[in-house]
């Protein structure tokens, strides 16, 4: 399976000339949840995966994955399972143009984030976090001072999936949401992208802001030190 890795500052030349796009990751916990279905929580815990209705959702973001220039699944190419690469080569529609997922956390991992963060301080469009209330610190950091919060339960927010939609949908657009969802926000932006996702941009972050706020979430994060930190927030 071909995965095209443009580089960081492919998406930020994307934000800086106001062109909006969606950018979905994918990797174990939607494998498991929408074709392996051997276990039954992600890696972190965060989500439960054998719940039916998500792993028929996972399975119809898969199946039904938009074609477009603006719309990017992504995905790690170096964990990919020959099992999940067959099935994905047979079951998502012929014309979808892979990316590598990795670009985000390794830039940031590597102190080379801070044109996407420029970027985005740069907006003039709302910016909308969607994840845990921790996030909510990244407005008094000065990371993001504008940005807006809805706020997502730390465990097993799928259940919210309706009333996390209802309230992006309420939002001013266009705007830039970004989503710290886990499996949920593969769905949310799947269900999203036909109705704003021509205006507004839908970026599946992960737990790329979380070292930000203070809390190690990932392996890469123990690694970043506060001159790295600072270097992406500051362009130091």
């Amino acid at each position: 399976m071909k995965v095209k890795n443009p580089g960081l500052s492919y998406y930020v030349s994307r934000i800086e000339s106001g062109y909006p796009f969606s950018f979905v990751r994918f990797g174990d916990g939607e494998w498991t949840a929408g074709i392996l279905r051997d276990r039954n929580r992600t890696t972190s815990g965060s989500q439960a995966l054998d719940i039916p209705e998500l792993q028929k959702d996972m399975r119809r973001v898969f199946t039904n994955c938009h074609v477009a220039r603006n719309y990017i699944p992504s995905l790690r190419p170096t964990s990919l399972k020959p099992e999940v690469e067959t099935w994905l080569e047979g079951n998502v529609p012929k014309g979808v143009v892979w990316h590598d997922c990795r670009v985000f956390y390794l830039n940031s991992a590597h102190g080379k984030l801070f044109p996407f963060i420029d970027a985005l301080q740069h907006l003039d469009i709302p910016i909308v976090l969607v994840g845990p209330v921790r996030l909510w610190t990244l407005r008094f950091s000065g990371l993001l001072p504008e940005a807006k919060l809805i706020v997502t339960p730390d465990v097993d927010c799928y259940v919210l999936k309706g009333q996390l939609i209802e309230q992006i949908l309420n939002i001013k657009q266009p705007a830039c949401i970004m989503f710290t969802a886990g499996p949920a926000a593969k769905v949310m932006i799947h269900q999203l992208y036909p109705v704003i996702g021509h205006h507004s941009y839908l970026l599946d972050l992960g737990s790329l802001w979380d070292v930000y706020v203070g809390h190690v979430t990932r392996k890469y994060h123990k690694t970043m030190t506060l001159e790295t930190i600072e270097k992406n927030s500051l362009g130091l």
